[in-house]
Formats: C-alpha cells, sequence, structure tokens
C-alpha cells in the first residue's frame, strides 16, 4: 500500500522540485520509503508502505519496455508470475503488474485479484496507463490542464502540487458534498481534477486521453450466483481471506462484534490456529449502547490479542481539521475519526488489518433493503403517517427513533430513484436547500451520478433490491466507506484490506436472489448462516447495529461549542454558502429537545473543518 504521482509534459518535460512537492503531501501513505523515476516528458512518484517483498520492489520500477508506480496489493501474484515471460529480479506483486501490462496492457487488469491504482509508462510506445481497481478501493485523481499536460495522484493534494491545476471549487460537486456526504462519480472538489471510475482506465498519448470501461459491474446484478449453497459460500469466502492474509508482515483485523467482522475473525483464526492474531474495535464516551461487549466476546471466542479504543468528543475537536485536509474533503461519516484513531493504535501492532467493507452491500445488509420492494399503495399510505405519530409509536414498541425518521424521509420521496438516493442524505432537500440556499440553487435532488447507477441497473434487472445495491456498489461504496476506508488507515500508514468485496464474493452477492437475501424480518440472510456456523448463534442473530457516534448527546455539549465556534469565523463555509439564521435556529431546536438534528449538524460541522482547514495554497473561495 502506497502513495502515487506523476505527470507528464510534452512541451516542459518534469521538474524536479514539482515531483518532490508531490511525494511530500503523500508521504503519510508510504511511510518507509520513497522514490521518483524521470524520463524526457514524464515524472514518476511513489511513497512506499512495504508489506511484501520488504528489501526489494522499490518503486517506481522500471523494465525495459516501460515504468510503474502502483500502489495496491495483487493478491495472486504469484500464480500471475508463472504465467508471465519475463525473468524476474525481484518476489514482488510490483514487478508482476509491471511485466504483465508491459507484456498485455489493459487486458492483464482482468487477471488481477486485487486492489490497485497505478501509472505506467509504455517507453516505446510512449503513453501513459492509468488504472483503477473493479470496485473503487484504491483512489486514483487525474487533471489534464492543457493537452499536453497531465497530471495524476492518488490524492488531490498531490496533484495540486502542480502550478496549472485549477485549485477553484467546484460548486456541484460542493452540493453533492452538502446532499449526500461525499463526492459521487467522477468529480473531487476542485474544478480542475477528476476521478477515474472504478473499473476504468486511462490511456493517454502525444496530448489525447481516451477512458475505457474495463470491468462492467452492472454485469454483476443480471448474474445468478454461482453458490447455491452454504458450503459454497463458506469455501469462496475463506478462500478470499486465505488471499488477504499474504503479506511479509504481521495482519490484524478491525473487530465491531457484528456479524461482518466477526467472519473475518473467524476465517482468520482457522486459517492460522496457533498464530497471535490483534484485534480492535472502538468505543465512544457517553455512548449507552457500546458494542464492545460483542467484539470482546468474539475476541474471547478465536483468543484474539483484543485492544479497545476510546474516543471522545475532545479527540473530535482536535482531530477534525488534521484529517480534512488529509480526505481533502468534509469528513463524510462521523465514524471516520473513529477508523484514524483506531488505525493509528493499530499500527502500533500490524501493518495490515482486515475488515468488513462491502458485505452489507453484497449481500443486502442494510436494513432499507428491506423496504426497497414495498408495493406503492403501502409506500403512500406510510408517507401519510405524521412524523411525530411515527416517533411516538416507535418509542412505544422499542424501535430506534432515528431508524424510523430516516425511513420515513427516504419513503416519503416521490420515486423509486429519489428513494435511494435519501437513504444515505443528511437530511432531506427541503431541510438542506433551508441551510444552504446560496449553495442549492438549480441542484437536482438527485445527482448525476445516481441516476447514470440506477439507469444502467434498471435495463439489466427488473428486482428493486439488486437495482438499489448497485446503485450502492458504484456510488456510496467508492465515494464514501471505501475513500474514508483508503484515506483514514493511510493516513496512520495502515493497510486495510476487505474479503467480502473479491470479484467472487461480490458476483455470489449481487447475484442471490433478493429473496435469499433479505425479507422484512431478516437481511443479509446468507451471511447470518455462515456466522450461526463459523462464529455462533449469538453473535449471528444480532440485529444491525453499525458505527455508532452518539453525536445527539454531544451536540448538546462541546460539539455545540466548537460549532459555533467556527461559525463564528468571517470566511466560514456557512459565510460562503449558507443561512447563518437557518443554522442557528438548528442549534437551538437541538438543545432544547425539540428535534433532534445531528445529522444535519454534523455535515456543517465537516464542511466548516474542512474549508477552514485546508492549506493556504488553496484557499481561494471562488
Amino acid at each position: 500500500m502506497c502513495g502515487i504521482a506523476g505527470y507528464v509534459d510534452l512541451a516542459e518535460g518534469p521538474s524536479e522540485a514539482i515531483l518532490r512537492n508531490m511525494a511530500s503531501e503523500i508521504s503519510h501513505r508510504g511511510p518507509d520509503a520513497d522514490g521518483i523515476w524521470r524520463d524526457d516528458e514524464i515524472g514518476l512518484v511513489h511513497t512506499r508502505l512495504s508489506i511484501i517483498d520488504l528489501s526489494e520492489s522499490i518503486q517506481p520500477m522500471s523494465s525495459r519496455s516501460g515504468a510503474i508506480t502502483f500502489n495496491g496489493e495483487i493478491y495472486n501474484y504469484r500464480q500471475l508470475r508463472s504465467q508471465l515471460a519475463a525473468d524476474f529480479v525481484t518476489h514482488g506483486d510490483t514487478e508482476v503488474l509491471l511485466h504483465g501490462v508491459d507484456e498485455h496492457g489493459i487486458d492483464f487488469l482482468d487477471r488481477i485479484d486485487g486492489m490497485f491504482s497505478f501509472g505506467h509508462w509504455d517507453l516505446e510506445g510512449r503513453c501513459l496507463l492509468l488504472a483503477r481497481d473493479r470496485f473503487g478501493k484504491k483512489p486514483l485523481f487525474v487533471s489534464q490542464p492543457r493537452p499536453d499536460l497531465l497530471v495524476f495522484g492518488s490524492e488531490p493534494k498531490a496533484l495540486l502540487q502542480h502550478p496549472e491545476v485549477d485549485r477553484s471549487l467546484d460548486q456541484d460537486a460542493l452540493r453533492e458534498v452538502v446532499r449526500y456526504r461525499a463526492v459521487y462519480g467522477t468529480q473531487s472538489l476542485y474544478s480542475g481534477i477528476r476521478q477515474i471510475p472504478p473499473g476504468h482506465a486511462l490511456e493517454w498519448r502525444g496530448g489525447d486521453a481516451r477512458i475505457s470501461e474495463w470491468f462492467d459491474a452492472a454485469d454483476l446484478v443480471v448474474r445468478r450466483g454461482e453458490a447455491d449453497d452454504q458450503s459454497s459460500l463458506e469455501r469462496e469466502f475463506m478462500e478470499s481471506v486465505e488471499a488477504r492474509l499474504v503479506s511479509d508482515v504481521p495482519v490484524g483485523a478491525f473487530l465491531s462484534g457484528g456479524i461482518d467482522s466477526s467472519l473475518v475473525v473467524a476465517a482468520m483464526r482457522r486459517l492460522k490456529p496457533k498464530e497471535d492474531i490483534h484485534t480492535f474495535s472502538v468505543s465512544f464516551e457517553g455512548d449507552p449502547d457500546d458494542e464492545h461487549e460483542f467484539a470482546s466476546t468474539v475476541a474471547d471466542r478465536f483468543e484474539t490479542i483484543h485492544h479497545r479504543v476510546v474516543v471522545g468528543q475532545s479527540d473530535f475537536i482536535a482531530d477534525m481539521g488534521r484529517y480534512s485536509r488529509i480526505r481533502d474533503a468534509p469528513l463524510s461519516e462521523p465514524a471516520d475519526l473513529a477508523v484514524a484513531r483506531m488505525s493509528g493504535f493499530a499500527r502500533e501492532h500490524v501493518k495490515v488489518v482486515l475488515s468488513g467493507e462491502g458485505a452489507d452491500e453484497a449481500f443486502a445488509g442494510y436494513p432499507k433493503y428491506q423496504l426497497a420492494g414495498l408495493r406503492p399503495w403501502l409506500v403512500g399510505g406510510m408517507s401519510l403517517v405524521p412524523i411525530g405519530l411515527a416517533m411516538r409509536l416507535a418509542r412505544v414498541a422499542g424501535v430506534s427513533e432515528r431508524r424510523v425518521n430516516v425511513a420515513l424521509q427516504a419513503i416519503r420521496q416521490p420515486n423509486e430513484l429519489a428513494r435511494i438516493s435519501q437513504w444515505f442524505s443528511a437530511g432531506t432537500p427541503d431541510r438542506l436547500q433551508s441551510v444552504f440556499p446560496r449553495l442549492w440553487r438549480d441542484f437536482e435532488t438527485q445527482g448525476i451520478a445516481q441516476k447514470d447507477a440506477f439507469d444502467r441497473a434498471a435495463s439489466r434487472t427488473e428486482d428493486p433490491v439488486r437495482r438499489m445495491q448497485f446503485v450502492d456498489l458504484v456510488t456510496w461504496l467508492p465515494g464514501n466507506l471505501l475513500e474514508r476506508g483508503d484515506r483514514m488507515t493511510m493516513a496512520e500508514g495502515l493497510e486495510a484490506r476487505m474479503p467480502f468485496m473479491s470479484a467472487p464474493m461480490m458476483k455470489i452477492g449481487l447475484g442471490l436472489r433478493s429473496s435469499e437475501k433479505c425479507s422484512m424480518r431478516v437481511t443479509k440472510k446468507p451471511l447470518r448462516d455462515l456466522a450461526e456456523k463459523m462464529v455462533g448463534a449469538d453473535i449471528a442473530r444480532r440485529r444491525k447495529w453499525g458505527f455508532r457516534v452518539p453525536l445527539k448527546k454531544w451536540f448538546e455539549s462541546d460539539l455545540n461549542v466548537e460549532l459555533k465556534r467556527l461559525l463564528g469565523v468571517s470566511d466560514s463555509f456557512v459565510a460562503a454558502y449558507g443561512d447563518r439564521d437557518a443554522v442557528d435556529g438548528l442549534l437551538a431546536e437541538h438543545e432544547a429537545g425539540v428535534e433532534d438534528h445531528h445529522m444535519v449538524l454534523w455535515t456543517i460541522l465537516a464542511c466548516e473543518a474542512w474549508f477552514q482547514n485546508r492549506s493556504d495554497s488553496v484557499r481561494s473561495h471562488s
């Protein structure tokens, strides 16, 4: 796991100073080593976190045919190595990727089991190939300020070190952050920088940039899962975990005590029956519903060395500015900071962790999937229920008021796409428009990326659960969860691997009929059945809880004070784009207990922390 950057300039050639500055900006991604490779037209940058082939595999790496800077891991590199004609001089996956692309070009990507983004320079053809893995586990940003100049890197801050990259803020992307807590599709928060989408590659030759899709994730929603019984799912899962244990350094795991992370730890123990396994969980000060007891139960059951990290309001206040700058965007989830803190602690013991990302999206684990196929008449009836009455009924029934409120906000939207888009929003369009009126002009309630994803899924399946899963797969996952996982772990020099996100596992999950995955009584049924066998019924039958930060309570105390402090700055985000009176009204209602506004308040706080902590070189409000 590493940081990559570079640029090709046909007019002036690469500057050593610019390349050094690019490397400095992403040094946190690779604290073990760094390197620069230059040719007449191009410079490649690499910062290394040594995981495989520790003393060799120095990057950027070159051959007689090409040069490469690579971020990620190729788990099946040993098998691929045996299929290539090259004479190898190292024992790692970087040289396998280099020679594989040298020999086969973009066609080699489909053979890879792993996560990656890379830049490969063809010495003979004078062509730059930039490529990103199937699901967007590793980031890749690109800018083309002029036809004969192309700049790329793992994070926007590296690209911004080139003086010609446009650093003005992209207003459409800002709207997406406010609406969806993340930037989806190909945009970034900077007008001159775009993302290469998951499963895509860009080939640049002589000023001509062409992007192509080498992996079509939409095919997953039309294929029947190849695993029709629990034994084949278990076999595929075990193979995925085993592949992700390939490392020359210790591997641990994030463990929440939920189904997904518990399955990962159970598989690790089966594969490593006598080795020490470090596991890590996070708790929050003042949280009455702490999951730590479940994590401890699983840790004891599989005899791991378990570490608990406790995070409080003071940590959020102290860290938000730093991690916002690392992420190059507002922190989309309160859990971002918790993941960063946990990663910093984990890095003292291991360099690699396994985590459970992707399981909910692949196997329909979110409660919202249970409501995806509701009949129109039922949706209409539920939309008529007053919010206040619904909250009172939820309290009587012992159901989470927060979840009921989120569900009603989504169900009240006018169509299926609007409902899908609303589920992960911080608030309703009307509420957010009242807070950010100057940012909201001419903004649709669904972004382009969601609409494109929905249309692609709708053309392939009539199953509403699969449609929702696909939209999440190509927007929510790469734009939010995977980006969070990459930035927050790499900020602390830690690599995270995701067994549920192997291509075969995603194919199984998305390919299963929705009735096999969820119903009104249960979510992600195949994984619950597997967990009952591998972990135990007490964990397998738990209801989904999630990474829940006690924001409601915190915004009644210290976070409330911090937000008011940030709002008082003259060049605040709200001063530039929002309505201070509307924000003050939300704060007053929240303090008085009139209505819980913690997610909207979090969005405002996250935007302020990012906006006010960008480096001076990118402070323009344009």
